[in-house]
C-alpha cells in the first residue's frame, strides 16, 4: 500500500508538473513537523534548504563538490525550470547530489506539497487589485431616450451623410484603380574635349593634316588652305567625316549614327519626360500606357525619312537627329490575368523587357549609364571602331571603339528591348510563375517605323561591306549594307547593338527561369532564345537571326554575388560574360565588382577571341542618413570604374591580316556621382566623367572626355 500511494502520489505530481514518468528528489522545508522527520535509514536523510538562490545558476547548484546531474540528461530542462521558477522548490540533497533515479516518499511529497502551496499564496498576494469602479461618467437611462429620440428625428439626415461616405468609398476605389507615375529627366552630356586629329602626336591624326596651311575636306581630298580662311579649327578624323566651316560650326554633330569622335553633340541638354498610366478595371483585367515626351526634335534616327509627330522606338532612339518627333510610346497593352494564380497575357504596342529580363538580377555598378552609351570604364560592350593613326609605326594597326554600353548582359536576344532601340511591336505574350520559377512566351508583329535599311547603312556599314543579297545571308537584311565578315570568312562582324524588329519582320522569343536554394545559397538559372518568324527556324547550319542565351545567378546582393553568361548566335559572334559582386561588404557601404565580356568565333573557342574587354569598379557610400522605412532611402555614392578592351585572337593575328592586331586596345575610365532619393525626396541627381583612351590603361593616351548631369524627378 505504501508503494502503490508513493507511485499514485508521483504519477499525479508528474503530471501535474509536466516533467514525465519520473520525478526527481524534492526538498525538504524548515517547517516540516519532527513526527515526519525522515526515515532512520542515512543515506535517505536530507537536510532543508531555507531557499533557492535565484542568482545561483543550475550548475553551480546541483554539479558543484561532485554534483551527479549531468545537464545533457533528458529530465534536464525540467528540472532546471522547477529550481528558477517553483520558489526552489527542487535542490537536491545536501551533498549537492540529485538522485534521480531514487524513489519518492511520502514525507518528501508533502514538504514539495507545502512549499508549493506556500509559494502560490505569495504571487497571489503580489497580484493588483481592481480600482472601484467609478459610474459618474456613464450615461443614463435618461439620455439614452433622448438620444433614440434625436436620432428618430435627424434619421433621414443620418441615412444621406451614410450614403455620401459610401459614395465617396465607391469614388475612392475607383481612382484607386487608376494609377498614374513616372518621372522628369534633365540631362546635359557633352564631349567636353577630344584631341585635335590635326596634331601627329594625337591618336585620331589623319594624313595630310600635320600642315595647318592644308585641310582634310569630306571626300577626303587635302587642299591647300586659302590665304584668307580664318578657319583654323578645321579638321577631320581618320574616316574624313567631321570639318568646320569659317565660324568653328562642325557641319557634323555627334550621334550613334556617325562613327565620329568630336566635342559636339546634337543635343548637349535634353528633357524627358516618362508617364505611366495603369487602370485595374477588375481582378481580371488590366491597361497600361506609357510613352516618353521630349523637348522640339527628339530622335526619330532611321524611323523615317521625314519627321513624325508619334513615333514607337528604333534605333538610338535617344540621342537626337535632325529629324525627329516629341513623342514616343514605349507601351499600349492589356493585361489579362487569371485571379490567384500566376498566369498572364498581354497583347498590344509593347516589347518583352519586362516578362523576359535576360541577364543578372545581381545589383551591377556596370550598368549605370545616362540614357544610353558612352560608358568608358563601366565594362560594356563597343560600337563600330575607328581606325587610329600608326604615328609613323608600321606594325601599329590599333583601332578605338567610338562609345561604349555600359553593362555585362550578355545576351542578344529580344532586341526591341535593348537600350538603344526600346522600340515597341504588335505583340502579344504569355508568362507564368509558380514561386520557384517562371515561364514565358512572346511573338511580334515588328516595329511599324523602324527601317532597319538605314540604319544598318548608317552606323552599321563600316568595315568591309556585306550586302544583304549575298547568298550566305539572303533574306537576313535586304538591300542593306553590313560589316563585313570576319577574318575566317564566316560570321558577320559583331554587331553590338542589334537592330530592331521591322514590321513584316517580327520574331518570337521565350524564357525559363528557375530559382533555387533560396533560404541557402540562392541560384538562378534563366534560358532564353530568339528566332526572326522569317528565318528558317529549323536551321542551326547557315546564318540565321537565331539566338540563345543562358544566365547563372548565385548569391546575394550584399556580400557576394557571381553571374555568368553565354548567348549562341547563328549570325554573329557568341558572347561571354561574368561578373563577381562583393556589395556592401560586412555592412561598410563598400562595394567591388569585377566583369569581363568577350566575344568569340565558337561558343567553347574562348581561345579564338574576336574582342573583348575586362574592367572592375569601386564603389564607396559617402552619405547614408539613418534608414527609414522607404523603398528607395537616400544614399550617395562615389563609383570609380576603368575598362580595359582586348584585340583579336588575344592580339595574335597572321601576319598578312590587315585589321587591327594589338591585344590591348583602347581603355576608359568612370568617375561617378549619384545620389539618390536627395534630402528625402523623390529626387535623383547624378554626375558622371568619362575617359576615353587609345591602347593600354596606364598608357593614359587619352582621346576624348565626356561630362553629363542627369537630374530626375520622381512621380
Amino acid at each position: 500500500m505504501h508503494i502503490s500511494l508513493r507511485n499514485m502520489l508521483l504519477r499525479s505530481l508528474s503530471l501535474s508538473l509536466g516533467l514525465g514518468l519520473t520525478l526527481p528528489v524534492l526538498a525538504q522545508t524548515p517547517d516540516t513537523p519532527a513526527a515526519e522527520a525522515a526515515p532512520a535509514n542515512a543515506q535517505r536523510r536530507f537536510v532543508a534548504k531555507n531557499e533557492a538562490a535565484d542568482d545561483r545558476v543550475y550548475n553551480e547548484l546541483l554539479r558543484a563538490n561532485g554534483g551527479d546531474h549531468d545537464p545533457g540528461h533528458w529530465a534536464s530542462e525540467a528540472i532546471q525550470g522547477l529550481v528558477g521558477k517553483y520558489c526552489g522548490i527542487m535542490v537536491g540533497y545536501p551533498d549537492q547530489t540529485f538522485r534521480g533515479p531514487n524513489g519518492l516518499n511520502r514525507f518528501e511529497m508533502a514538504a514539495a506539497l507545502y512549499k508549493l502551496m506556500g509559494c502560490i499564496e505569495e504571487q497571489m498576494v503580489k497580484i493588483p487589485q481592481p480600482e472601484p469602479l467609478d459610474a459618474s461618467n456613464f450615461i443614463s437611462k435618461t439620455e439614452l431616450v433622448q438620444i433614440a429620440a434625436l436620432q428618430k428625428e435627424f434619421r433621414q439626415e443620418l441615412d444621406a451623410l451614410k450614403n455620401q461616405q459610401l459614395d465617396l468609398g465607391d469614388r475612392i476605389s475607383e481612382l484607386e484603380r487608376v494609377q498614374v507615375h513616372g518621372s522628369v529627366q534633365a540631362r546635359y552630356r557633352e564631349r567636353v574635349m577630344t584631341t585635335d586629329g590635326t596634331f601627329p602626336e594625337s591618336p585620331l591624326f589623319a594624313p595630310g593634316n600635320s600642315n595647318p596651311d592644308r585641310r582634310v575636306n569630306l571626300d577626303s581630298q587635302v587642299e591647300q588652305r586659302p590665304a584668307d580662311d580664318p578657319n583654323r579649327k578645321s579638321f577631320s578624323n581618320n574616316v574624313n567625316q567631321f570639318g568646320r566651316d569659317q565660324y568653328g560650326i562642325p557641319n557634323v554633330y555627334h550621334s550613334p549614327s556617325e562613327p565620329n569622335i568630336t566635342p559636339d553633340d546634337l543635343a548637349p541638354f535634353r528633357m524627358r519626360t516618362r508617364l505611366n498610366v495603369q487602370a485595374d478595371w477588375n481582378s481580371w483585367m488590366r491597361t497600361e500606357i506609357g510613352f516618353d515626351m521630349f523637348e522640339l526634335g527628339m530622335a526619330s534616327s532611321m524611323l523615317s525619312p521625314t519627321p513624325t509627330i508619334v513615333s514607337n522606338g528604333g534605333h538610338d532612339v535617344n540621342e537626337g537627329l535632325p529629324d525627329g518627333s516629341p513623342l514616343m510610346f514605349r507601351l499600349v497593352a492589356t493585361e489579362l490575368r487569371v485571379p490567384d494564380t500566376g498566369h498572364r497575357i498581354k497583347f498590344g504596342l509593347m516589347n518583352f523587357a519586362r516578362q523576359l529580363q535576360t541577364g543578372t538580377r545581381l545589383t551591377s555598378l556596370f550598368d549605370q549609364g545616362n540614357w544610353n552609351g558612352r560608358d568608358y570604364g563601366m565594362v560594356g560592350w563597343g560600337a563600330s571602331p575607328v581606325a587610329l593613326s600608326n604615328n609613323g609605326d608600321p606594325d601599329y594597326r590599333n583601332s578605338l571603339f567610338r562609345y561604349w554600353q555600359g553593362g555585362l548582359n550578355a545576351s542578344m536576344v529580344d532586341p526591341d528591348s535593348h537600350r538603344y532601340n526600346q522600340a515597341t511591336s504588335p505583340a502579344i505574350a504569355y508568362d507564368t510563375d509558380w514561386g520557384w520559377g517562371s515561364f514565358m512566351v512572346g511573338l511580334n508583329a515588328g516595329s511599324f517605323q523602324t527601317n532597319r535599311l538605314l540604319a544598318a547603312q548608317g552606323n552599321l556599314s563600316s568595315g568591309l561591306p556585306v550586302n544583304g543579297t549575298d547568298p550566305a545571308f539572303a533574306g537576313v537584311y535586304s538591300g542593306a549594307i553590313l560589316q563585313g565578315r570576319d577574318l575566317a570568312g564566316g560570321n558577320l562582324i559583331g554587331n553590338h547593338l542589334a537592330l530592331p524588329s521591322q514590321f513584316g519582320d517580327g520574331y518570337g522569343v521565350f524564357g525559363l527561369e528557375g530559382r533555387f536554394f533560396q533560404d541557402g545559397l540562392p541560384l538562378r538559372l534563366q534560358l532564353a532564345g530568339m528566332a526572326y518568324l522569317n528565318d528558317q527556324l529549323l536551321n542551326f547550319t547557315g546564318p540565321s537571326r537565331k539566338e540563345l542565351s543562358g544566365t547563372l545567378d548565385l548569391g546575394w546582393d550584399q556580400n557576394f554575388g557571381l553571374t555568368l553568361q553565354v548567348n549562341k548566335s547563328f549570325i554573329g559572334f557568341d558572347r561571354h560574360s561574368a561578373g563577381l559582386f562583393f556589395n556592401d561588404i560586412a555592412g561598410s557601404g563598400v562595394d567591388l565588382q569585377l566583369g569581363a565580356n568577350l566575344a568569340t568565333r565558337g561558343l567553347f573557342q574562348l581561345q579564338n577571341l574576336a574582342a573583348g574587354s575586362v574592367g572592375g569598379a569601386l564603389g564607396i557610400t559617402l552619405w547614408e542618413p539613418e534608414a527609414v522605412a522607404a523603398a528607395r532611402p537616400e544614399q550617395l555614392k562615389l563609383i570609380l570604374a576603368a575598362r580595359q578592351s582586348l584585340g583579336d585572337r588575344w592580339g595574335n593575328l597572321p601576319a598578312e591580316a590587315t585589321s587591327p592586331n594589338q591585344l590591348l586596345q583602347d581603355s576608359g575610365l568612370t568617375v561617378s556621382l549619384p545620389w539618390q532619393q536627395v534630402g528625402g525626396l523623390n529626387l535623383d541627381l547624378s554626375a558622371q566623367y568619362s575617359l576615353l583612351m587609345a591602347d593600354q590603361l596606364w598608357a593614359f593616351r587619352a582621346v576624348a572626355h565626356d561630362v553629363s548631369v542627369v537630374t530626375t524627378l520622381h512621380f
